[in-house]
């Protein structure tokens, strides 16, 4: 089973660029998700954010509401089968999305012997999220050109 955790923010200013402030809440949010790979209750948390139960709510992209419903656990029917009953095994990803972040100018600031400030923090970050998260789940980053 393989279960995707993604996090995106929008930009802080209209161009792409190296700025620290739009890293920092999409990292700490995909920090703090990395516990929901190996939690023993996402199946039923998963199944009752779909039903709009708690906040925030979780929004199906792509699949059967139904089957994802059972094995959520949300039918009664059918909770035998569901995940929460059968615990499967978890192969997690986590992601993040900051189209503020310009990729190709944090690597030039980054190759040059004085980085500025903002990239420097900008690396620790991302150095952050990768040993926060690596050991349950694979990490990947999405960012501007």
């Amino acid at each position: 089973m393989d279960v995707g955790l993604w996090h995106a923010k929008y930009a802080g200013e209209s161009r792409a660029s190296v700025r620290v402030t739009d890293l920092q809440e999409v990292v700490a949010q995909a920090i703090k998700s990395r516990r929901w790979i190996t939690e023993v209750g996402f199946w039923k948390e998963l199944g009752s954010r779909l039903n709009n139960k708690p906040r925030p709510t979780a929004t199906l992209i792509e699949g059967d509401s139904r089957a994802i419903n059972i094995l959520c656990g949300e039918i009664a029917r059918w909770t035998r089968i569901s995940y929460p009953e059968l615990r499967p095994l978890v192969t997690g990803h986590v992601g993040i999305a900051q189209p503020g972040l310009s990729i190709g100018q944090l690597q030039t600031e980054l190759s040059r012997s004085n980085p500025s400030l903002s990239a420097s923090q900008c690396r620790e970050l991302l150095v952050t999220l990768h040993d926060s998260v690596s050991m349950v789940a694979s990490v990947e980053a999405l960012a501007s050109s």
